[in-house]
């Protein structure tokens, strides 16, 4: 409440560090100090903006690559792979119906945003020392299926920094800490 200027009462377990509370970048920084010095923990500031900024759950382009070869019989060269790596999976699938005339249907890029996510959620785990929440898990999964680089997919992101995701990753490395299970 102190670092960010806010009343006690704003902090709740739901209360999430960006949207509700106001922060920003330089308050993880202070809010990491504070730990630090109340606990001995280190907040994984960095890893958590990297995390915050690049992981989009997405497959990689040679994995989707394969599945389309593997699928639909199609091969892509490195330079097609390298301009379709840029898009979300709607407007990549948008523009191998127009090249290819194969249509991707929304299953199958659920079912592709499933895969990616799975490797996001265990990068979460690690992260955060805790389990990605189901919810948070489908909303991705449905956002990376139309286009993990859009605002809202960002916006979901970020709405996974929670007072209560802070205080669990600290409980359990305090717990780690003390050579608890």
């Amino acid at each position: 409440a102190a670092t960010l200027n806010v009343s006690e009462d704003a902090i709740t377990p739901d209360a999430v560090l960006f949207d509700d509370l106001g922060a920003e970048s330089i308050d993880f920084i202070a809010i990491a100090i504070r730990v630090a010095r109340t606990f001995g923990v280190k907040l994984p500031t960095r890893d958590w903006g990297a995390f915050a900024r690049r992981e989009r759950g997405q497959l990689t382009m040679a994995e989707l690559a394969s599945l389309l070869e593997a699928h639909h019989g199609v091969r892509l060269s490195s330079e097609e792979q390298e301009a379709l790596g840029k898009f979300g999976l709607k407007p990549m699938c948008d523009r191998l119906q127009e090249r290819y005339g194969i249509a991707i249907p929304q299953a199958t890029r659920l079912d592709w945003a499933r895969r990616g996510m799975e490797r996001h959620a265990k990068v979460f785990e690690t992260l955060f020392l805790q389990t990605l929440p189901a919810s948070d898990f489908e909303r991705l999964v449905e956002l990376a299926s139309e286009d993990a680089y859009s605002e809202a997919f960002t916006r979901a992101l970020r709405r996974l920094f929670t007072v209560r995701v802070i205080c669990q990753f600290l409980a359990a490395s305090l717990s780690r800490e003390r050579g608890e299970a």
